[in-house]
């Protein structure tokens, strides 16, 4: 089990996928400041792998988890969309990537990045705060 599996079985989901993108963000400033430098480039590379691979096990422990509150009947459902939501991702990071490469730098990647996980971190945090955005349910 990686360290987001067995960060969300100690805490909750939400607390394990916040941890994961805060680390992101800390790395991904970290890979801009240190850019020029191949000697922190090596480790900070590592964390950045070892950090998006953790996020996978935490976002799919939210995600069912969230399945099965609000779409019971549904969990296959919203694991598939769970890797459809990844692979979003990793197209629309490859395009902000490429478009901040081509415009601005190599070093720039590491700043757009930081900036898209802090919007994620921002949704997440919206969500937390108003858990009626997820209830889609009839009341009654």
């Amino acid at each position: 089990m990686s360290g987001g599996g067995r960060l969300a079985d100690r805490r909750d989901a939400d607390a394990a996928v916040m941890t994961v993108l805060i680390g992101l963000v800390v790395v991904l400033i970290a890979i801009w400041i240190f850019a020029p430098s191949l000697t922190l480039m090596v480790p900070l590379v590592g964390l950045l792998g070892a950090l998006t691979y953790a996020a996978v096990p935490a976002l799919q422990a939210r995600l069912i988890g969230l399945s099965h509150i609000h779409a019971p009947q549904a969990p296959a459902v919203a694991a598939g969309l769970n890797i459809a939501g990844f692979n979003g991702g990793i197209a629309l990071g490859s395009l902000l990537g490429g478009v901040s490469l081509e415009t601005i730098g190599l070093a720039s990647t590491g700043w757009v990045g930081a900036f898209t996980v802090c919007l994620g971190i921002i949704w997440m945090l919206w969500q937390i705060r108003r858990p009626a955005f997820l209830d889609t349910r009839v009341k009654g």
